[in-house]
């Protein structure tokens, strides 16, 4: 058996998805904030980091389809 036959390695994928994609869209949030407040720095680190949360739950779901 290999480590991708584990049952609960579907889980941890499933759940680590689930978490960047709630992770990013409260980066989103927080841009949004950030520009309110003329925070720009923290708006930029703020939607960078929410980008690249969202394209790896995003790619994480991909990948997880193309197995099936």
């Amino acid at each position: 058996r290999t480590l991708s036959a584990l049952p609960y390695n579907i889980t941890m994928r499933k759940f680590v998805r689930y978490t960047l994609f709630f992770t990013a869209f409260g980066h989103f949030i927080e841009f949004f904030v950030a520009l309110y407040e003329e925070a720009i720095l923290t708006a930029i680190l703020a939607i960078a980091f929410g980008i690249i949360e969202f394209i790896a739950s995003w790619y994480l779901r991909k990948i997880e389809n193309e197995k099936k």
